[in-house]
């Protein structure tokens, strides 16, 4: 096989066919896109499988599903499984009593024509039995000649609770442990594959490190395997009925459908053959390839997922944030433009008052950045059944993968159990959790890929191992806007709502408005244009702005004080603060070090951060 076609084969196949033929192993567990499609001509990934194999001189491929039991890609091998039996091979008596009386009655327990050993062998037990006869059937002879597959292996052998499991259900277990360390089985040299979508859902004695079984990801197809398939599809499959890419290229395409896979890509190219208007020449659009893949990460993860819209002024839609605005442009955009990913932070912790635009800024980040935007509901990703709650959140951290470049928005994350290890609680979910996170998070691989941003008010209640370098790098203070930022923020308000001040509202708002926070802001803004509409007038008058401070109260006044003090003694970096408040903190840092305190005056917004510094 020449180098070419050696790395268009799936990567799943090349790391087999590396563990396999350096005897490392004969038993494989496949999970993740095992039933989608290759860029190979758009094979199916089971299609793949029966081929190669059968290119390798198998002469058997044994193919088992719960659903339809033992088949095979061609009669051939139908033939020559039941030759290499023999004929005294009989299937095993049913040693279940449901199974017991539909065979003695005559009943179509296994709903296939009568005599048929292998379509009728349906229930797990029975079908293993035949399918390690044929592995090891014969002398040396047979060496090499047969493949088993079995599909949907967390049917077969679902991830229960030994305690509760039947003794077929338990002998089933059993014999596939057995398969997996039996040293005699590998010397076979027949390999057997268990797929299944989930690695979570199989039970956890055939995924441990002692199993026998070796563990390969079926990764959602990269960016390189979607352009191939996507050329392939334009330019030969649809070759006499082509479909138009209408402002995008190949390559474009390629990019935006990063976390479909190749049959979810597919749809989009088919809806776009159908997609013009009366008059118009259809093709696929950006809009639409945006359109239905939010909808497709919607429809598979809309109660853990939420996808963010990029902020389609970008950092334009942001007022008075200019500090953060700074740090990302010389942090993290400017790493990434030279391609110095590795001095982009891991993580981004925004700490402060609430309502000072933490979402907003993510979702203008996503578009300066060019990333796709996922925000995690927390709270949806707990399972009452045990490990339902980490297979679940190990799922999302795959879909942000499959999905990068990313950034991955945890909001109020002192509220969830990622936030703790589970010491204080006692809880092995929040310990397992916690972990994932960790593990997550420290994955060097992701690093400029997957920005994990992280919003607090309490950051003193996060673990401090969330806190340390190469997980939430940066601890980034978001405090309520002084002067200069309010006036802007009020200004982006109007704009963003379809209204103007007269230049006396605007400064009245401004002046009259200290510790109020971005939400505030935007409250006040729309109650001001209330009155103004109703009042008969186009823009705010100064009338409209003081009704407004009058009928309008903060949620979160009287607590802006602690918010504040918190995020100041959470940051990480100085370089973080105002001025006048980086200098309070450091000399706050440099007395608790001495030992000597000094009596200041807490700070509480960047106005007074500021004045600070020219006084």
């Amino acid at each position: 096989m020449d180098q070419q076609m050696q790395e268009a084969l799936p990567a799943w196949y090349r790391e087999f066919s590396t563990l396999f033929g350096a005897g490392a192993g004969h038993c494989f567990i496949l999970y993740g896109d095992v039933h989608g499609v290759t860029s190979l001509r758009g094979a199916s990934q089971l299609r793949f499988m029966q081929g190669i194999l059968h290119t390798e001189r198998r002469t058997i491929i044994a193919y088992y599903h719960r659903a339809i039991g033992i088949t095979f890609p061609l009669p051939s091998m139908r033939t020559e499984a039941l030759a290499l039996l023999g004929p005294d091979w009989t299937v095993p008596a049913a040693d279940d009593d449901l199974s017991a009386a539909l065979d003695a009655a005559g009943l179509p327990g296994r709903i296939a024509p009568a005599g048929d050993v292998f379509s009728g062998a349906r229930r797990p037990r029975e079908a293993l039995a035949i399918l390690e006869a044929l592995l090891r059937a014969g002398g040396p002879e047979s060496r090499g000649r047969v493949a088993v597959i079995l599909d949907g292996a967390d049917l077969i052998c679902p991830a229960t609770s030994k305690a509760v499991m039947r003794d077929d259900q338990l002998s089933v277990l059993a014999t596939l442990q057995y398969w997996g360390l039996d040293s005699s089985l590998g010397k076979q040299d027949n390999p057997v594959f268990l797929l299944t979508p989930r690695l979570s859902d199989l039970h956890p004695d055939l995924r441990t490190s002692g199993s026998g079984y070796k563990v390969i990801e079926e990764s959602l197809p990269d960016e390189q395997t979607r352009l191939s398939y996507i050329r392939w599809y334009l330019e030969e499959h649809r070759r006499e009925d082509p479909i138009a890419l209408v402002d995008l290229s190949l390559e474009d395409l390629a990019r935006n459908t990063a976390g479909l896979d190749l049959r979810q890509v597919e749809d989009i190219l088919l809806l776009g053959a159908t997609s013009g208007r009366e008059g118009e020449t259809a093709g696929v659009t950006r809009l639409l390839v945006k359109t239905r893949k939010d909808a497709i990460i919607r429809q598979q993860y809309s109660e853990a997922i939420v996808m963010l819209d990029p902020l389609p002024e970008g950092f334009g839609g942001l007022g008075g944030m200019e500090q953060l605005i700074e740090f990302t442009c010389a942090e993290v955009m400017a790493p990434l433009r030279q391609g110095w990913r590795w001095d982009v932070p891991k993580g981004i912790l925004l700490v402060g008052p609430p309502g000072n635009g933490k979402t907003r800024y993510v979702e203008a980040a996503a578009k300066e950045l060019g990333y796709n935007a996922l925000a995690l509901r927390m709270a949806n990703i707990l399972g009452g059944i045990v490990g339902t709650s980490e297979r679940n959140l190990q799922e999302l951290f795959d879909v942000a993968r499959s999905l990068a470049p990313t950034i991955l928005f945890i909001d109020e994350i002192d509220q969830t159990l990622v936030s703790q290890r589970g010491t204080t609680s006692g809880s092995p979910v929040a310990a397992n959790l916690f972990g994932a996170l960790l593990q997550f998070m420290g994955d060097e691989s992701l690093r400029g890929r997957v920005i994990v941003v992280g919003a607090t008010n309490h950051p003193e209640l996060l673990d401090a191992a969330l806190l340390r370098p190469g997980r939430f790098d940066v601890v980034f203070p978001v405090l309520c806007p002084d002067l200069d930022a309010r006036r802007s923020m009020l200004m982006v308000q109007a704009r963003l709502q379809e209204t103007a001040f007269e230049p006396e509202a605007v400064t009245l708002l401004a002046g009259q408005t200290h510790n109020y926070s971005a939400a505030d802001l935007e409250a006040l803004v729309k109650e001001a244009r209330l009155l103004a509409r109703w009042n008969g007038r186009s823009i705010i008058s100064v009338q409209d702005a003081q009704e407004a401070l009058e009928n309008v109260r903060p949620v979160t006044l009287t607590l802006v004080e602690a918010f504040t003090r918190r995020a100041r003694e959470a940051c990480n970096n100085l370089r973080f603060l105002p001025p006048g408040m980086a200098a309070q903190e450091r000399e706050r840092r440099r007395t608790a070090v001495t030992g000597t305190e000094q009596p200041t005056e807490p700070v509480t917004s960047l106005s007074e951060a500021r004045s600070s510094r020219r006084m």
